[in-house]
């Protein structure tokens, strides 16, 4: 049997089929058969054929640029396949090099790209090559030619009659597939290497508001200024469109034959309904097709333009003499990316009232209509610019107004009852259909101490190799797919070289990945740095996930992420490319700080259920901070079904604990006795028992006269409970900070008693040459205290809060302090603070203002008091007090202590942590 190779009818070469080659094309799929095969045998177009053989020799970056070009209906193997039954039939590749370089004046009637071919040695042959539909009869014996070279040779045509613009096109084009295939024997000369031109393939929408209603949809780029691409846009592409970069070069952009369909798409829709961009809003993909950029879209779609918000309700009862009056109310927050949550509301979105049959009207045809199309989102019936997510409450919210008007109108209109008895029971999630395999049993086994090609240096504490032998008992070669587990040890005891160990054995194993470790930006380089530091280059090739790094989700972006040892992605990154993830067969799953996955309305709750995993990996030092939904959360992605379903869990846990305080023990054994086989958490005062001391101390220090005068003023304010909070520990603060916005003396002008005593504690740290951290949660108050200290001191003092989003940034901020000789301080807020960050170069902890979570500020402290200390550790609390005024900086440490007494008295975490307005407000009544 033979191959043909074709040129549409036309036979170009028939080559001999070999058995193996035979055995080898059996593994192609059905429908690439019946369009490579006829009567006659193996029929295949040539031009595929050097694809499959150049994609059979080319490296791996070169190889993925190849797939992306598949033809349909071939599949990655397909080619793959092909490539490896017809490269031993085919001749051998040229190795000749196909360079590409500018003729003539940029903007000249003379510009052209003009091809030449050279060896490899760089001589230019007398007489070019003559293939003949990719093959060459050459001296030497037949050759063919790379599948690079073609593409060149089909992209930049030898032309001298290019105007203008088309002399940019083709020094762009040629940059572009230059850039592309270097490996393939195309090389780029002279002009093509300097000039800055970009070559623009990504063109994303944009909804902008216009009148009545409507949105007018407008390109745009990354890095591309907004207005000039708009310019270009709507002159019909009759300008050049060019821009200048941030290094100050003027940059030409040419748009790539998918940017300029995209910008066609874009004109062909123009102006939408407010009911149309609901549309393309929830369903990107089907509106805007595969030409457009929708990388940075996702459910939600925040960044296409309107904002998007989301529905919280509330019922407000009324009592009257002897009835209730009731109404439900609507509150909306908009919905915004990390960088994005200092940034003030796009419009102030009053209340709204469901009381109005109108009004619930609006909202339930919209949900209606959306329905009716899929959708996820309706335009806000406000009559604000934006879209309204649907979900849970909202729809709650109304089946509620109907019930408690339908009860309200039985009776005459009027309540007998409190609405609350009314309302329906809220479900969260519906019941979770996967079974968990059981847990894995250790008996019988012979289970590693430590894993293989750990550093010498390092070496594992007795605790840590407990936790990497339970790993390897629950993910050794024998487990079921879709085991998992929470490691929770508490915070610094070394859950990242537990589970960089347990990877590292499963290699030896034969298990290479790919893994996936999903954890927040400022731990990205964190895990990359210890990768190496415990068992050096062991994880390459390991690649951290970015949207830049993973422009598309095709299937060469698939195949890169499948060839890696370990990948590492940002929660925000993953949410963007959901897509993309969902593709991999990942071995093992890790979320870091798996806290950030809590929540059951979010996205990445929904997200990081999408990734098909062999085995799952929650760690969190708090796997609960606020609420035992938490808990419940974490569990059910890595060990769905465990704990029942949402609904279920919290009737038998939150809402017993909430009815009976008293039941708090037996539920949490009760809680223990169910995910004790897949939860694994110690606490460094059990099992570090190398670290030094750690003293808390509580120093009070009494208001001045002026600051008790203005305290009970504002205590006695007729403003709303969060507002006259603030002020008043505002005030506690600074004595000149009563109003947030005010403006603080750059360097100590005015003392008061509790910047004497924070002084008075540095001082004495600044003679004992140590080092100290300060916490504030007030970037007001941080900005201050570093202002003080640079003055004081003579020494400069960074700040590390959510203005530092830069992991790397913040790593040289703390090697910088750290390598202070004798005295430094570092100004932190706690939440920035919260992960990623190991500081213990010093051993004092300063918290002067304070986080009303104690898990969050715990966490604050532990940067300092992790393994890796040497020195006893002192915290300071700062707590300003008023006799006989109980004033709302002692209340707030009281509480922090009692849930902090609720967080150590039970194995699982049970309590509400977070300290809320109206619990800190009912305390100070």
């Amino acid at each position: 049997m033979k191959i043909a190779l074709t040129d549409g009818n036309t036979i170009v070469r028939s080559l001999p089929l070999s058995e193996r080659s035979t055995a080898r094309l059996k593994g192609i799929s059905e429908p690439a058969r019946l369009s490579l095969t006829s009567e006659r045998g193996w029929r295949i177009p040539w031009r595929l054929a050097l694809q499959a053989v150049s994609l059979a020799e080319a490296t791996d970056e070169v190889a993925a640029r190849i797939h992306a070009e598949r033809p349909a209906p071939y599949t990655e193997e397909d080619l793959e396949i092909l490539g490896s039954a017809l490269l031993p039939l085919l001749p051998r590749a040229t190795d000749l090099q196909l360079q590409l370089r500018h003729r003539g004046v940029i903007a000249g009637q003379d510009a052209a790209i003009v091809t030449e071919w050279r060896t490899r040695a760089g001589e230019i042959l007398s007489q070019e090559p003559s293939f003949t539909l990719g093959f060459w009869e050459s001296r030497l014996g037949p050759v063919r030619i790379h599948f690079g070279q073609l593409r060149a040779l089909e992209t930049i045509p030898d032309k001298s009659d290019l105007l203008t613009d088309r002399s940019t096109a083709q020094i762009a084009l040629a940059r572009y597939v230059g850039g592309l295939y270097p490996e393939q024997g195309v090389v780029l000369q002279g002009t093509l290497l300097k000039e800055n031109i970009r070559v623009l393939d990504d063109i994303e929408p944009y909804l902008a508001p216009v009148a009545d209603g409507h949105y007018q949809l407008r390109p745009r780029a990354a890095d591309v200024p907004a207005d000039t691409l708009e310019d270009f846009y709507y002159s019909g592409a009759k300008r050049p469109l060019s821009y200048k970069s941030p290094d100050g070069r003027h940059t030409r952009v040419v748009l790539s034959p998918r940017a300029e369909r995209g910008l066609g798409r874009l004109r062909s829709i123009d102006r939408l309904s407010a009911a149309e961009a609901a549309h393309a809003a929830s369903q990107p993909n089907e509106v805007f097709g595969p030409d457009l950029d929708l990388s940075r879209l996702s459910e939600r779609v925040i960044g296409l333009g309107p904002p998007v918000r989301r529905v919280h309700a509330s019922l407000r009862e009324v009592p009257q003499q002897n009835w209730y009056d009731w109404d439900v109310v609507l509150s909306m927050d908009e919905i915004r990316e990390a960088d994005q949550a200092d940034q003030e509301p796009t419009v102030e979105i009053p209340s709204t009232s469901l009381k109005d049959p109108t009004t619930r009207a609006s909202f339930s045809e919209a949900i209606a209509r959306a329905d009716e199309r899929g959708d996820a989102l309706i335009p806000d019936p406000t009559g604000a610019p934006g879209f309204v997510e649907i979900n849970e409450d909202l729809r709650q919210a109304l089946r509620s107004a109907e019930a408690l008007e339908e009860s309200a109108n039985e009776t005459g209109g009027r309540l007998k009852k409190p609405p609350r008895q009314v309302l329906i029971v809220h479900e969260n999630l519906e019941r979770v259909t996967f079974e968990q395999g059981d847990a894995a049993s250790t008996a019988g086994l012979d289970l590693p101490t430590a894993p293989p090609g750990l550093a010498a240096e390092i070496k594992l504490k007795p605790h840590q190799v407990d936790g990497f032998k339970w790993l390897v008992s629950t993910f050794g070669a024998n487990a079921a797919r879709g085991r998992g587990v929470m490691l929770a040890d508490d915070m610094g005891l070394g859950k990242t070289l537990q589970v960089l160990s347990l990877l590292r054995w499963l290699q030896e194993e034969g298990r290479t990945g790919p893994h996936l470790v999903v954890a927040p930006l400022a731990l990205l380089d964190n895990w990359q740095d210890e990768a190496a530091r415990f068992f050096g280059d062991a994880f390459e090739p390991m690649h951290t996930a970015t949207s830049a790094s993973l422009p598309s989700a095709d299937e060469a972006a698939v195949r890169r992420l499948r060839h890696q040892r370990l990948v590492l992605v940002s929660y925000d990154t993953l949410r963007r490319k959901e897509l993309l993830f969902a593709q991999v067969p990942w071995d093992i799953v890790v979320l870091d700080e798996a806290q950030r996955a809590k929540e059951l309305t979010s996205q990445i709750f929904r997200v990081v259920r999408t990734l098909n995993a062999r085995g799952r990996i929650a760690m969190s030092g708090t796997p609960v901070e606020n609420k035992l939904s938490e808990l419940w959360a974490l569990f059910d992605w890595a060990v769905p079904g465990l704990l029942d379903d949402a609904r279920t869990f919290q009737t038998k846990y939150t809402r017993r604990l909430k009815a009976e305080p008293s039941a708090a023990e037996n539920l949490a054994e009760d809680l223990l006795s169910r995910i004790r086989p897949f939860y694994r958490r110690r606490m460094k005062s059990e099992v570090a028992t190398d670290l030094p001391p750690k003293s808390i101390k509580r120093q009070n220090v009494p208001l001045d006269p002026d600051q008790v005068e203005a305290y009970g003023r504002i205590a006695r304010s007729q403003a709303a409970p969060l507002q006259r909070l603030s002020r008043l520990f505002n005030l506690c603060a600074h004595p000149d900070m009563e109003d947030s916005r005010s403006i603080l003396a750059p360097v100590a002008e005015r003392t008061f008693s509790k910047v004497e005593a924070l002084f008075a504690l540095l001082d004495d740290i600044h003679r004992r040459r140590e080092k100290v951290l300060l916490f504030a949660n007030r970037r007001l108050v941080q900005r201050w205290l570093a202002d003080e200290l640079e003055h004081r001191y003579s020494t400069v003092v960074e700040i590390i809060n959510g203005e530092v989003a830069d992991s790397r940034q913040r790593l040289d901020s703390i090697k910088r302090f750290s390598n202070i000789p004798g005295f430094a301080a570092l100004v932190l807020a706690p939440r920035a603070a919260g992960v990623g960050l190991n500081i213990t170069a010093a051993n004092h902890v300063v918290h002067y203002t304070r986080e009303w979570n104690p898990a969050i500020e715990n966490q604050a402290t532990d940067r300092a008091y992790r393994i890796g200390q040497t020195r006893e550790v002192f915290v300071h609390h700062l707590v300003s007090t008023a006799p006989p005024n109980y004033t709302v900086e002692e209340k707030l440490h009281d509480l922090l202590e009692e849930k902090r007494r609720l967080m150590t008295t039970f194995v699982v975490p049970i309590a509400n942590l977070e300290i809320s307005v109206k619990e800190l407000a009912d305390r100070l009544a």
